[in-house]
């Protein structure tokens, strides 16, 4: 699986501190935050090639001479689908580990991935004079309405900073598709990372949600955030869904699509 240089460098990069006390669950869908298709000027491609860019939460947040793009989504790796609320952001998975033998045996058969952007008026990528604070909550516990403050949070700055051979290198956009079962993510790695104090189980049935907030330079003011929710359940999983919602037979739309191959 390819990791973007987002996986290494938000140890190595510019940081900001961000107020963690959250003591209510995350809010799916977000407040001010769309559903849809991403829009194709954005240049989303979540990192990887293949993943679908449709039915995903996504905002545009102006602050000033700047404007801040933020999306969401969750997906199935490589052969495993998702199955994708046509009105909310909430997807539905397959429980259980990738398997084979490669290093990402122990991955869940899902990821979730992420973009930020900051552009100036004619949607070009720009460097402001302040860089802006962005946290990325996970969620490792099944149980559903996780508190915030019980996730775990991956915190970086937008544009993003980071040292490719000893050189300064900004990262506008910066996009990812990661699995809760790396690693990294299970590890608190300060000031960045701040892991959940439970373990990710891929072979447990649950409900997961994730945020993606912006923030001023200061990391203090929210700007907005988009959010998503993400329920694991057996095969299949489009069934299953429809079931649980009393709508198998109905002709009803949630959206199941096979995806091209070779992304992860």
């Amino acid at each position: 699986m390819r990791r973007a240089a987002m996986v290494f460098g938000v140890v190595l990069g510019a940081w900001c501190a961000v107020p963690t006390a959250f003591g209510t669950a995350i809010s799916v869908p977000e407040s001010g935050a769309k559903y849809g298709d991403v829009p194709l000027s954005w240049g989303v491609t979540w990192g990887g090639a293949g993943i679908p860019t449709d039915h995903s939460a996504y905002r545009e947040i102006t602050d000033g001479d700047y404007t801040i793009r933020m999306a969401m989504r969750a997906h199935g790796r490589y052969d495993y689908d998702e199955t994708a609320d046509p009105s909310a952001p909430i997807y539905y998975v397959e429980t259980g580990k990738f398997g084979g033998s490669g290093l990402d045996k122990d991955y869940a058969k899902w990821n979730f991935a992420f973009y930020g952007a900051v552009v100036d008026a004619t949607g070009a990528a720009v460097t402001p004079p302040n860089n802006y604070c962005v946290k990325l909550l996970y969620d490792f516990a099944p149980p559903a309405n996780t508190e915030a403050s019980e996730h775990g949070s991956v915190t970086f700055t937008l544009p993003f900073q980071t040292t490719v051979n000893n050189q300064s290198v900004t990262v506008n956009p910066v996009q990812d598709s990661w699995n809760l079962a790396m690693g990294f993510l299970g590890t608190d790695s300060t000031p960045t990372i701040d892991a959940p104090s439970i373990s990710f189980d891929p072979n447990l049935n649950g409900e997961y949600t994730f945020r993606l907030a912006v923030y001023k330079v200061s990391c203090e003011t929210e700007l907005g955030a988009v959010s998503m929710k993400v329920k694991a359940v057996p095969e299949p999983a489009s069934m299953v869904a429809l079931g649980g919602l009393g709508l198998v037979g109905a002709g009803w739309g949630f959206v199941r699509r096979r995806k091209l191959r070779g992304k992860a």
